[in-house]
């Protein structure tokens, strides 16, 4: 589903900025509406340590 600004639009084609899974792993992507804006919101998780 995708919002046209007034409803919700059915698209089958449409997918998300980036994948939920890889290869049947979690990749720590969630929608939840963060900033009570009534829009949602990605939110990606990640573990590990980044080197500088």
């Amino acid at each position: 589903m995708i919002n046209n600004g007034s409803d919700w639009t059915r698209n089958d084609y449409w997918s998300g900025p980036l994948p939920f899974t890889v290869d049947g792993k979690d990749k720590g992507l969630r929608i939840a509406d963060l900033n009570n804006d009534g829009f949602p919101d990605f939110i990606r998780g990640k573990s590990g340590l980044e080197k500088a």
